[in-house]
């Protein structure tokens, strides 16, 4: 497992550099802010943690910009524990509605 680890590391840190050159456009920034409105989650956090969530995950595959792709997982990474719910309620999310809002975007 060491070389794995190590190649790992080694991704992570190029990542980390790469990091501040990650640009999110405003249609990706707009796209945020229409998931959490649909979702209903409290607060504007989410928005930020999303966009923050994507711009990572682009940097981690060595892209310079967010894409769809990467806003949508990360929405399956902000959004399961934003969501408003009743105590003790299952925080079940239909992940098929943010996948349709984020293509549907893509598509014009």
């Amino acid at each position: 497992y060491q070389e794995a680890q190590q190649e790992l590391s080694h991704r992570i840190e190029a990542a980390k550099l790469r990091l501040p050159e990650v640009s999110c456009s405003d249609e990706m920034l707009e796209i945020a802010a229409k998931i959490s409105i649909a979702m209903d989650v409290d607060g504007h956090r989410a928005d930020i943690c999303m966009i923050k969530a994507a711009i990572t995950i682009a940097a981690f595959n060595n892209r310079e910009s967010v894409t769809f792709e990467d806003m949508l997982k990360a929405a399956s990474l902000v959004l399961p524990h934003r969501m408003r719910r009743k105590p003790f309620e299952e925080g079940i999310i239909d992940f098929s509605k943010v996948e349709e809002m984020i293509y549907s975007s893509a598509r014009g």
